[in-house]
């Protein structure tokens, strides 16, 4: 009762989708099914390549939403698995889905949303897109997210780096190095009874100190029409993303089948580490190298945490090119400092080069329009300067009476001079409307960037280069020069030019 699989079917479309619901509404009590769904409460719906499309796809989820929520009485449905590739879905109704991700969260282990049609340009798919990434935020067991074979955009790439910083870091240290040997998943197959592959595992609560997309091992994003840009996004993420290794040693392992063959064939072919990002014939190299560079400041960063699992099983540069073209690439095991050569260097600042490096092309090709954190803070900063850098004040001018040689009172301007008081005391001008420019950012933070897409810390730098004239000295440095390079001066000097902190 637990394997909902429609593939072999001939039933697809709309129409599947109804079967689906009905399917799941028969394991709901007292309806005629729920008595075997309460023996194995755990579904694993597969219906790849059934065109159900987004239409179709909410029908299924409407069923799962009922299904996975009914609380009366025993628990009759748990889902493990949603397989849906294939399936002419779009960014539209991955809204849908993330509801059915949320109530899933504390036992969804795998999710294929492979060769479909999602796609994030307009802000309404944006929207759609975002709210999905966030229903993962809870996600305690996911072992792999395959989004491949979907020409995603660069929009949603900067949407995955946005989600992704803003979750809490993970707490690593909860398991210790014997359990990353082996001690939470020997405790779980123990744990097995012999008549259900789904018994619960041991000690979940260890699962759950690790949430979010932060926590999920494997994150497929081959076939995705992959830009540089998009590169850019993504290696602010693959810089933090912990090592497959770790990440794996949180979750459950994966029962012989589908799943498993999966992750055998990107632990073996593709190269890459937990994320992988190969083959994607539309990468440039500098996209390609930000990657690379970003896998090596990855393991830099938590090498210091964790010494005996800073190793990447991929070889990087050429190493990772050929893998995308070649089936039989193995997967090889090499430290940070084995790869600090002439070939490979490893210095952040080289990963920092070639960030600049496609942020310029990206500003000369596309415009500060292209990436929204670029947009925001040049929005936020025109407002705020309007606002903010009040013009210098004309002098206080005093009628002086004065005599001439025919003794008739003349009239001379001379500058008021300050007291000594008003000399020592610190003195910060009022903005327009005579408001405090403490006032004046939360008006304008609210204004111009409502959904948040810059950091707090962000806002507040953007805010004190508007309201300060010495940034208008600055700024005339680079007058004369491409739009581009005054724009990224800007950028970097409020530090929006990426959203991970300076220096990572």
């Amino acid at each position: 009762m637990g394997k909902l699989n429609y593939t072999n079917r001939k039933v697809e479309g709309l129409k599947l989708g109804q079967v689906i619901h009905k399917d799941l509404i028969k394991r709901i009590p007292p309806e005629a099914g729920s008595k075997a769904a309460l023996r194995d409460p755990y579904i694993e719906l597969h219906a790849s390549g059934k065109r159900l499309g987004d239409e179709g796809l909410l029908a299924v989820v409407e069923g799962l939403r009922k299904a996975l929520s009914c609380r009366d009485g025993p628990v009759t449905s748990r889902l493990e698995e949603l397989g849906l590739s294939g399936n002419e879905l779009t960014a539209s109704s991955m809204r849908h889905l993330g509801g059915v991700i949320k109530l899933a969260a504390d036992d969804l282990k795998d999710v294929d949303l492979s060769c479909n049609q999602i796609t994030v340009a307009t802000d309404e798919q944006a929207t759609a897109w975002e709210s999905f990434l966030r229903s993962f935020r809870k996600s305690s067991v996911l072992r792999r997210l395959d989004l491949s074979g979907n020409a995603l955009g660069s929009r949603a790439f900067e949407i995955l780096a946005r989600v992704y910083t803003r979750e809490a870091p993970l707490d690593m240290s909860e398991v210790t190095p014997a359990e990353d040997e082996g001690g939470l998943q020997n405790g779980m197959e123990a744990s097995l009874s012999p008549t259900s592959p789904h018994a619960p595992v041991a000690n979940p609560e260890r699962y759950a100190v690790t949430r979010g997309i932060r926590s999920i091992p494997y994150i497929v994003l081959s076939d995705v029409a992959m830009t540089d840009t998009c590169a850019l996004h993504l290696s602010v993420v693959l810089a933090r993303h912990h090592l497959l290794r770790d990440l794996l040693a949180r979750v459950p392992s994966a029962k012989t089948g589908l799943a498993a063959q999966h992750l055998d064939v990107y632990d073996a072919h593709s190269g890459c580490q937990g994320i992988v990002y190969l083959p994607n014939d539309t990468l440039g190299g500098a996209g390609m190298r930000v990657l690379e560079l970003a896998e090596v400041r990855r393991e830099e960063l938590l090498e210091g945490d964790y010494p005996e699992t800073a190793k990447s099983p991929s070889k990087r540069a050429h190493s990772l090119r050929a893998s995308s073209d070649s089936s039989t690439t193995s997967a090889v095991f090499r430290g940070p400092r084995q790869r600090q050569s002439a070939e490979q260097p490893t210095s952040t600042g080289e990963l920092e080069r070639v960030r600049s490096k496609i942020q310029g092309n990206t500003l000369k090709e596309r415009g500060a329009r292209h990436v929204e954190l670029w947009a925001t803070a040049l929005r936020l900063l025109v407002s705020a300067r309007a606002i903010l850098l009040a013009p210098k004040p004309p002098p206080v001018l005093v009628v002086m009476p004065q005599r001439d040689i025919s003794s008739r009172p003349r009239q001379s301007v001379a500058k008021a001079q300050p007291s000594v008081a008003a000399r020592a005391a610190p003195h910060r001008p009022r903005a327009r409307g005579n408001l405090p420019h403490g006032v004046w950012h939360g008006i304008l933070a609210l204004a111009v960037d409502p959904s948040g897409i810059l950091r707090g810390d962000q806002q507040a730098a953007v805010l004190a280069w508007a309201g300060d004239r010495a940034t208008l000295a600055r700024e005339a440095e680079v007058v004369g020069k491409p739009a581009g390079v005054q724009i990224w001066r800007v950028l970097e000097g409020v530090g929006c030019l990426s959203y991970d902190e300076r220096g990572v």
